[in-house]
């Protein structure tokens, strides 16, 4: 009677004729097995933090209280556990740091220069035409939108460049 799960059996159990298990039969949970099976559950959460709940879980409601409710469910301001989604602490980043490092090295103070002088010979710098010279693979190749040419992908945005930064760390 195993194989396709416990309604199933309870079923075919029933169908057969067969009455319900009593205490002492074969199969019967025995005394203290009810204990052996409660679990210890750690949820890491506490007072203070921040989860997300409502509708789509995406709204950041702060625990005032962890507990428990009638029925042994886990709860957060009363409401059960299963209604909040956890987030994981993600340090903050230092974009200043971050950037200020990154324009600061020798390469990219002489490459900002040599855009600024391609711009100068061309008679484009300064003149509000909203064009820039293209940088495409460290070239100057022309002039291009300037938002188009500032917001194209740069090599820490694209797919597979932290596992690249990982592989050369």
């Amino acid at each position: 009677m195993s194989g396709k799960g416990l309604w199933h059996n309870i079923r075919m159990k029933r169908k057969a004729g067969k009455p319900k298990a009593k205490p002492g039969d074969k199969g019967y949970p025995g005394p203290g097995a009810f204990d052996r099976a409660k679990e210890d559950i750690n949820v890491p959460i506490n007072v203070g933090d921040t989860v997300k709940g409502g509708k789509f879980k995406n709204k950041s409601i702060k625990v005032k209280s962890i507990g428990k409710n009638d029925k042994g469910d886990i709860t957060i301001n009363d409401k059960p556990l299963m209604k909040f989604r956890l987030t994981t602490k993600v340090e903050a980043r230092d974009y200043k740091d971050e950037y200020k490092k990154f324009q600061s090295s020798k390469e990219k103070i002489a490459y900002r220069a040599d855009l600024v002088k391609y711009n100068r010979d061309k008679g484009t710098y300064g003149n509000g035409d909203g064009k820039d010279a293209s940088h495409k693979g460290d070239k100057i190749v022309g002039f291009e939108d300037a938002s188009k040419n500032r917001g194209r992908k740069e090599k820490s945005r694209k797919k597979g460049y932290k596992e690249l930064r990982k592989e050369v760390k």
